[in-house]
């Protein structure tokens, strides 16, 4: 480092490898601070035990303090890897340096800067505010020759003609505007990053006139001119000087607004920065740009926001966007960007469901609280005692007023109010729910409302026992004729839906092919070979075979198991023994024959066809050494994916997978496409295996081991450890039998269920099955009934959730079956079964 200046001040170094002339050298380089993110690089190349000091070049560096840099080594030659303050270089990738655009070099030659003035940064590249020879001008940042007409575009600050000998522009021409020593013409490739005016053909824009700047410079508060540089970057810290003020940016500054321009209002008057370059943090009252520990107050009046999008800032507690009005210390939460305030400047303090604010009257259901904190004085709004809508300021337990209804006022022995509840045994009236305070001093109040199941008396005094009949089918809010055989539910509590049969249950699923539509009711899916309805009651998702469009479903090409559109093409799946060929889109494709062997050795030949997936045969070893299965097919090389690692390709199998497949049978496979997708759901993220197999199957040591039938998860293709949903392990046995057709799952034995199948109901054993239909100990089946469970006092007729269709049964919501009265059976038959009192069908809605 001792190449720099006494006056350079090294910020950072770093080791470097750079390639130079085709040999690669060691490097330290060091850097310094030039004005904002402009930075003075130089390089010490140790070599061969000699030490050479390499040209220097200055250049922007990206915010962050990151990136490449030019070596300047050679022309085109150098060689630079992404490098971070202070870590060893070489972990990105090599990227050859070109120079950036607008590369400023210093010198007496034609077209170079004098030394120390490249130091115009516009944009990412650095530009020249004073050339090197005498005669020469900064043009658009290039040394230009002052009798060159056509380029020449500057005079002296006088307005007067250039005499010849100059090496700066003191004021522009028409059409050019003057900025840092140099003119810049409107609407130029580098001009429009300083001014957003476009250029005019009859010079309308006159001389150095700019009416708006382009973001990173604010407008020059003094009268634009063609001596006066109308825009000022916003990091510009030399600024403009007029007679009056010295108009300058911030350090560090990308977007910024123009400063004050009150005539002497300060003797720098500085812009007010909005954003900050790179990571620094912006200062609330947008006069610095800094790191966060040394930019913002560690007093708790501010804290840290980090911000990527709009960059990072200080934020003051009592900020009215991002803080809270009035307060004056706080906390920030980086996680959930939560801003608690801990003390308000000067109101008091009110903290409501964690939210904190500042306010000058605490509002309902809170006192005021001089006391809040006595070591601070801390200014608080304290909660009044439970109830208690108002209180006195100063003590919780002085209300002054109640939450309306359902409390009322009392004054206690020591004068305090307190709130006590309208069913209060003592005070107020039992059971009652809601009432009107009592106009004197030891009265009880008027009810006018009681709890649940009690009734109020003609008085208002008094809640009693309700006697009135109340809905006894299970889970029901409201219905017709309650607690009789007739009753029938109308509406169901909340979150419970309404059968067709006037019952209630958590899920529409439990009737088949029904869905849950709008008012909590089941209705029946109408569009045909749909699988599931959306409570709109159009088809969500078709069934095996069908796909979905225009709200129907069609059937696919009959050679498609299931597929998502009309052509052989669209399969998505395919029967046993088809193989899904996959076309451009890898969702879809044809369907067609299974591994085929063919020992010739050419491309794409399988020798051996040993892996079954799905009753389909896939290759397991190609007829070719350099071939191996992907996805259960050979391919050479020029059209396969990178699935193997190429090194392990051998005899027509791969031995080692890449990342993101897994290794079966001798090929490489992938969770997203069949066969693969049959076999397993997650592959490990090292070493090409499948970490979760899918159930039915286990891939063990590379190897495909399909499990017994109604297994799903296996040790091997004759044990198995757990058994499918409808299969159970008796015993000691290591296979897995089939449940009873009653059972949906079974334990122990295939009798004994743990859920019933649908049109099945638990009978009080609480481990068999009994038909819907049919008589279980004290329970009544229903005739015609498709979907039940049993009744909720274990005697009676099951309630049925829906009849089988064309069945003209007895149905009923409570006490259905042969219980049922006349006018029940015509009323809900002819709802469900769509037939009039008079035998016909009503026409649909």
């Amino acid at each position: 480092v001792s190449h720099y200046s006494a006056s350079i001040t090294v910020t950072s170094c770093a080791i470097a490898d750079l390639w130079l002339n085709g040999q690669q050298q060691h490097a330290v380089v060091c850097r310094q601070r030039v004005q904002g993110l402009t930075l003075r690089l130089v390089e010490q190349i140790a070599a061969a035990s000699q030490l050479w000091s390499i040209h220097r070049t200055t250049q922007r560096l990206h915010p962050g303090w990151s990136g490449c840099y030019d070596t300047h080594a050679a022309p085109r030659s150098g060689v630079c890897r992404e490098e971070r303050d202070g870590a060893r270089m070489g972990h990105a990738e090599e990227v050859r340096s070109v120079g950036a655009t607008g590369t400023c070099t210093v010198g007496t030659e034609t077209g170079k800067c004098a030394d120390t003035h490249c130091d115009v940064q516009i944009g990412d590249s650095i530009y020249c505010s004073q050339c090197g020879k005498q005669g020469e001008v900064p043009i658009d940042g290039t040394c230009t020759a002052v009798n060159d007409d056509s380029k020449a575009k500057c005079k002296q600050a006088d307005g007067n003609e250039l005499a010849g000998t100059e090496q700066v522009c003191g004021a522009c021409k028409d059409g050019y505007f003057l900025h840092k020593g140099g003119c810049y013409k409107f609407g130029g490739e580098v001009g429009k990053l300083i001014c957003t005016d476009p250029s005019t053909p009859d010079s309308s824009l006159t001389a150095g006139k700019c009416t708006a700047c382009a973001p990173g410079y604010f407008k020059n508060p003094t009268t634009a001119g063609a001596a006066v540089p109308p825009c000022i970057a916003c990091n510009d810290t030399a600024g403009f000087t007029d007679s009056t003020n010295t108009y300058k940016g911030v350090l560090n500054c990308e977007v910024c607004s123009p400063p004050a321009t009150s005539a002497g209002a300060r003797a720098d008057s500085v812009a007010v920065c909005t954003k900050c370059q790179g990571t620094n943090y912006l200062k609330s009252d947008g006069t610095a740009c800094g790191e966060k520990t040394s930019t913002c107050a560690s007093d708790n009046t501010e804290f840290a926001k980090e911000d990527a999008a709009n960059g990072n800032k200080c934020v003051s507690c009592g900020e009215q966007t991002d803080g809270v009005e009035g307060c004056n210390t706080c906390t920030y939460d980086s996680g959930t960007k939560k801003v608690t305030c801990t003390k308000c400047t000067s109101n008091y303090l009110k903290t409501v469901d964690g939210a904190t604010t500042c306010v000058t009257d605490c509002g309902p259901g809170f006192f005021k609280n001089d006391k809040g904190g006595a070591s601070t004085n801390l200014k608080v709004c304290s909660p009044c005692a439970a109830n208690c809508l108002t209180c006195a300021d100063g003590t919780a337990e002085k209300c002054t007023s109640c939450t309306a209804g359902t409390h009322f006022l009392v004054v206690v022995a020591d004068g305090a109010g307190k709130c006590v509840s309208c069913g209060d045994t003592n005070a107020g009236v039992p059971n009652c729910a809601k009432c009107t305070a009592p106009t004197t001093t030891g009265q009880k109040p008027a009810c006018s409302e009681c709890n649940s199941g009690f009734a109020l008396s003609e008085d208002k005094t008094t809640c009693t026992q309700d006697t009135t009949p109340q809905c006894t089918t299970p889970d029901c809010k409201a219905c017709d004729n309650p607690a009789k055989d007739n009753e029938v539910c109308t509406a169901c509590t909340e979150n419970k839906y309404l059968t067709p049969t006037s019952q209630c249950v958590d899920t529409c699923s439990k009737l088949g092919n029904y869905y849950g539509a709008a008012g909590n009711k089941c209705k029946e899916c109408t569009v045909a070979n749909c699988a599931e309805c959306s409570t709109d009651g159009s088809c969500k998702t078709c069934r095996t075979g069908f796909y979905l469009t225009a709200n129907e479903c069609k059937a696919c090409d009959s050679s498609c198991k299931s597929c998502s559109g009309a052509t052989n093409a669209d399969c998505t799946e395919c029967p046993s023994g088809k193989a899904l060929k996959y076309g451009n889109d890898d969702t879809k494709g044809t369907c067609g024959e299974g591994c085929v062997v063919n020992t010739a050795q050419a491309s794409g030949n399988c020798k051996t066809c040993d892996l079954m997936v799905d009753g389909t045969k896939y290759c397991s070893v190609c007829a070719m050494d350099s071939e191996y299965p992907q996805n259960g097919v050979c391919a050479p090389k020029t059209t396969r994916a990178a699935t193997c690692n190429d090194g392990t390709i051998q005899n027509g199998v791969c031995n080692t997978c890449s990342a993101g497949y897994f290794k079966m049978n001798g090929g490489c496979y992938e969770t997203s496409r069949y066969p693969g997708k049959s076999v397993c759901t997650a592959v490990a993220s090292s070493g090409g295996t499948c970490q979760t197999a899918a159930p039915g199957y286990k891939v063990e040591n590379g190897n495909l081991v399909t499990c017994p039938e109604g297994c799903s998860a296996c040790t091997s293709s004759t044990a198995c450890d757990t058994c499918a949903d409808g299969y159970v392990k008796i015993g000691s046995a290591q296979t897995c039998t089939k449940c009873d057709a009653s059972c949906l799952t079974c334990e122990t034995s295939a009798s004994t269920c743990k859920a019933c199948a649908n049109g099945y109901y638990k009978t009080a054993s609480g481990s068999t099955c009994a038909s819907c239909e049919s008589n279980s100990g004290s329970v009544k089946g229903v005739r015609g009934c498709a979907s039940c469970a049993a009744p909720t006092g274990s005697t009676g007729p099951v309630l049925c959730y829906l009849v089988k269709g064309g069945t003209a049964g007895l149905i009923s919501s409570r006490t259905c079956g042969h219980l049922c009265m006349a006018t029940r059976v015509t009323r809900i038959a002819s709802s469900l079964l769509g037939v009039s009192h008079g035998g016909r069908a009503p026409p649909r809605q």
